[in-house]
């Protein structure tokens, strides 16, 4: 008999009173909320540290005396609480890593270094001699068969964090371990930690062996699904189906409900403390399956996302390779991946976790992750406390605190808005497209084919997130690549907008829910149509704003700042760069008196300009020897 079926009528009576007090915390919570977040965490370097109970204090001093000799300027901290049953469970060692997380943070903060700690979500495991299920037979998440989400047939092979015998639990949000984390995370906050980064909020969808779990059919969200919409639970997997959309759509809810519940208990107790969600999905597919989608967390002003963004390397957590035999269109798909976390976390820091393999590569990473604006966070697979190497951290943080005023007080001077719709990635392309392949995707395909392009042609843009409205008015121009599905909010935005619309496709011909429109929402809105996406498609979106005749290979993102423009420039080219023409056509309240370029490795020049136009375009020449990362900073009067 399934572990759900034995849940006795007890249980399920606690469960369906827990649950709609999640609920509560969110309507309470951070949409409405005001949280400042800190400058540290916008100009944060961050690397990982794992700390046991083992450790001696002269262990932990000499790992926190690395990390700041590294310049790093955050830690995230791992330790038996980001993935240990009884270390998450039993008190006694529960209170153990208490204090041992306590003392430190006291060391850390004496050095100058934030902690952020690294803490489990909804999975747990467990050595082979204890089963968590019966301890906690309410416990466990309920796939679409309707088996329990508790393994033990996992190997390392499969997953790296695994070996064939422990336990790995996937927890439900709607379960009485609802309070019992609560009361665990105000502990947790009670340490002084400066953050929380939890990890592993997922419906679990796939893992070792086992595939196509939709998981959340437990007793206690089937009885939520029917409150909230008056549906009774798919019994398969059917796109066609409406009920089976609105249960997709809906399974949202349980973790975003989970994680505000979390995040209020954890800030109850310090109201500083910077809370990030980790999330390995960003743009794909991935977040439809396992029900977390980092756009979900664009109106909470105070949780943003530790974006894990994987490279092409055969296996991410091994590091194998990394990026060194990534192709173009595979390095452009990781920048608009970068582009989308922006977009998706605006306002907001975006930490982004990948994982390089030498040097080369990490740096190149770091570039693209600098070129949108977001904090790199610097290890190599398999672990998030590892490195590609200290004197490169060294070196590339220094460099980044340096330059961290243009980094990150800088704004992206895009006039061009690449609109993307989780709603069309979740309904319209049915669960298609990954992180390097759009497979049989529609909307998706279109949108990284159309950023691919741009970046090709080095046209400035940015990802805009579709529900995002009031984001629309900063551009002159946007692209809506089969934005088929459309809800009544997002059409009216674009019926006021004042700029130019770029349509592909059947944008706009169906509402939230796929169904079908009697007029287009956009039937009257002036608009240039394209029927697929080409050429012609990034012809007509070019403002002219930046020109160059650097090749693809070198990728260019334009920022403003407050004394001119900074341009993060990355070679993803093997070789060092040859040098290329640039012009700027720059605002009319900005009159340039210096062109700098400073790289890691050691680049540090002035770079001659000339001026036409009435001061409004200044060309120059950016010379030999960019090897992977470099910043050309044009400052003077505004």
């Amino acid at each position: 008999m399934c572990l759900h079926k034995r849940l006795s009528l007890v249980i399920l009576v606690i469960c369906l009173l827990l649950y709609p007090a999640i609920g509560a915390a969110q309507l309470a919570g951070s949409p409405g909320a005001t949280f400042r977040w800190p400058e540290w965490a916008h100009t944060a370097r961050i690397a990982g540290a794992f700390f046991v109970l083992e450790d001696s204090d002269e262990d932990i001093d000499a790992r926190l005396d690395a990390l700041a000799a590294q310049n790093v300027s955050v830690v995230l901290a791992d330790s038996p609480w980001g993935w240990s049953y009884s270390g998450w469970v039993d008190d006694a060692e529960f209170y153990a890593v208490r204090d041992l997380v306590a003392a430190m943070v006291q060391k850390a903060h004496a050095r100058g270094l934030k902690v952020v700690i690294y803490q489990t979500g909804l999975e747990l495991t467990s050595y082979p001699e204890r089963n968590p299920g019966p301890e906690h037979p309410d416990w466990p998440q309920i796939s679409l068969d309707g088996e329990p989400i508790l393994f033990n047939d996992i190997s390392s092979d499969q997953e790296h964090w695994l070996d064939e015998g422990e336990w790995d639990l996937w927890v439900s949000p709607c379960s009485s371990y609802l309070p019992f984390s609560l009361n665990r995370v105000r502990d947790v906050a009670a340490t002084g930690v400066d953050g929380l980064w939890v990890d592993t909020a997922y419906l679990q969808h796939g893992i070792g062996n086992h595939e196509d779990l939709w998981a959340s059919t437990d007793p206690c969200s089937v009885t939520a699904f029917q409150a909230a919409t008056g549906l009774s639970l798919p019994s398969e997997e059917d796109w066609d189906n409406p009920t089976w959309q609105r249960w997709v759509i809906w399974r949202y809810s349980q973790v975003i409900d989970y994680l505000v519940a979390f995040k209020d208990a954890a800030r109850a107790v310090n109201p500083s403390l910077v809370f990030f969600e980790e999330n390995w999905n960003v743009d794909s597919s991935g977040a439809t399956q396992y029900a977390n989608d980092p756009a979900s967390y664009l109106p909470y002003a105070d949780i943003s996302t530790g974006h894990e963004v994987s490279t092409i390397a055969d296996r991410v957590d091994e590091g194998r390779t990394g990026m060194n035999e990534a192709t173009l269109d595979q390095w452009l798909a990781f920048r608009t991946m970068i582009a989308f976390a922006r977009a998706a976390d605006r306002g907001k820091p975006s930490w982004i976790l990948t994982y390089g393999y030498q040097p080369r590569d990490s740096a190149q990473l770091a570039g693209l992750v600098l070129a949108e604006g977001a904090n790199f966070y610097e290890t190599q697979g398999p672990g998030m406390a590892e490195t590609v190497g200290e004197a490169f951290r060294t070196q590339l943080f220094g460099w980044i605190a340096a330059h961290e005023a243009d980094l990150y007080q800088s704004q992206s001077a895009a006039q061009v808005g690449l609109v993307f719709s989780p709603r069309n990635r979740d309904l319209l392309d049915s669960g298609s497209g990954n992180l390097y392949e759009v497979e049989d995707a529609t909307h998706f395909a279109a949108y990284r084919t159309v950023a691919n392009l741009l970046y090709r042609a080095h046209v400035p843009f940015d990802v805009v997130i579709d529900t995002d409205t009031a984001a629309f008015g900063r551009y002159a121009v946007l692209i809506l690549p089969e934005v088929q599905a459309m809800s009544e909010a997002t059409a009216e935005a674009l019926q006021t907008f004042s700029g130019q619309l770029l349509v592909v496709g059947d944008t706009g011909w169906y509402d939230e829910w796929l169904n079908d429109r009697s007029e287009n929402a956009l039937a009257d809105v002036p608009q240039q149509h394209f029927d697929q996406v080409d050429a012609s498609l990034v012809a007509a979106a070019n403002t002219a704003l930046l020109t160059t005749t650097a090749p693809p290979t070198m990728q260019l993102s334009l920022r403003r700042t407050a004394g001119g423009y900074a341009l993060v420039i990355v070679n993803i080219a093997a070789v060092p760069a040859s040098a290329f023409g640039l012009d700027l056509r720059v605002a009319d309240d900005v009159t340039v008196t210096r062109a700098h370029l400073s790289a890691p490795d050691g680049i540090e020049s002035d770079v001659a300009f000339s001026i036409s136009q009435g001061g409004r375009m200044i060309h120059l020449e950016v010379p030999d020897g960019v090897d992977t990362l470099a910043l050309l900073t044009l400052t003077g009067s505004s």
